[in-house]
Formats: C-alpha cells, structure tokens, sequence
C-alpha cells in the first residue's frame, strides 16, 4: 500500500532531447578539436618551409664565402650542351643533401618539378630537383655562363637589403625572375640579356 507523497520508484532515463543534446555538444567539441590540429598542423608545416628556407640560406651563404664573395649562379654550362641549377650544384657539394630540403610542404597542388631533362635550345639541364624556393633570376642568371659562380659579387647590390635572394615559388620551373627588370634594377639588380 501506497502512502500519500510517494510515488513508486521509477527507472530514470534519458529523454530524446537530452540525448540529441548531449551529441550535439559532443559533435561541437570533436569540430573545434579537429579545427584546432588542422592549425596545428598548418603551423608545422610553415615551420618546415621557414627551416627549408633557412638551410637554403645558409647552404647559399657558405658558397659565396668559399667563392670570393660571388653569388651563385642559378644555372650555368658545365658542358657545351648540359647545364645544372643552383640547387644540383648545393646538392652535389653535400651542402644540402637531404631532397626534402627542397620542397615546401605546403606547396600547392601541382607539386613543383625541377629542370631535369629541360631543354633550352640544344641544351638541356642534367640533374636538377623538384623546389618550391628559386633565386631571384634578375640578380643571378646570365645567358652561357660557364662557371658556378655568379660574375656578380654580393657587394655589387646597391640595395641588398631590399633584394630577394631566394623566394618561394609554385611556378612551373624553380628559376624566376620574382620583379619586373625595371624594379629589380632599381633596387639593385644589375639587368642584363636574358
């Protein structure tokens, strides 16, 4: 027998709403938690790009210091008909010998390809890699050079500090010229023929 003011003992359940409601707070925290490593991750492969750059840099720095101040050619003739880009040569010399180096991990889609097998007239480039980073091509290319030096010294930039040097790129091939001539002779890079 049932005394006033109680109520027989029921089972407690959740109710359709609380359920929806607490997988809908669960789904909000999954998105933000996911969101929050895919900024992470973002942010790691930026720091992998910067480090790629930096080592570029510095590999770049040691050529010119064992050159006499020259700045590296981006691409000159080791032979009458073959020729090797800047990052073979670093590459060859051991100074950047790690391929990973050479490519960004956030490049965009198409991946970068590098000038192996690329023929310009009846000479064709040998050994080259995929890169996301190109030397600025109005301060250190020149037609038929022949040397892996640049005829240019690095004292010869009237305004180094605002020249690019090296610069990410997702262009088809990894040597540019990253200003118009006129822009980049004004800041100092001598212009020549191409």
């Amino acid at each position: 027998m049932l005394s006033r003011g109680h109520t027989p003992a029921t089972r407690r359940a959740f109710t359709l709403i609380e359920l929806l409601v607490s997988i809908g707070i669960i789904a909000v925290l999954l998105s933000l938690i996911v969101v929050g490593l895919a900024r992470a991750r973002d942010a790691a492969k930026r720091t992998v790009c910067v480090s790629n750059a930096r080592q570029i840099l510095v590999a770049i720095n040691a050529s010119i210091a064992s050159s006499n101040a020259r700045l590296p050619e981006s691409r000159y003739l080791r032979s009458n008909n073959t020729y090797v880009t800047w990052r073979y040569h670093l590459a060859e010399n051991g100074s950047l010998p790690n391929p990973e180096v050479w490519e960004c991990p956030l490049h965009p889609e198409p991946r970068p390809r590098g000038e192996a097998g690329y023929a310009s007239g009846a000479i064709r480039c040998v050994g080259d890699m995929a890169a996301s980073y190109a030397l600025n091509g109005h301060v250190l290319w020149r037609a038929g050079l022949t040397s892996d030096s640049a005829r240019l010294a690095d004292t010869t930039i009237r305004r180094p500090s605002h020249t690019i040097l090296l610069a990410e790129t997702n262009s088809y091939l990894s040597n540019l010229r990253v200003s118009p001539p006129n822009v980049a002779n004004y800041f100092g890079a001598p212009t020549g023929p191409y």
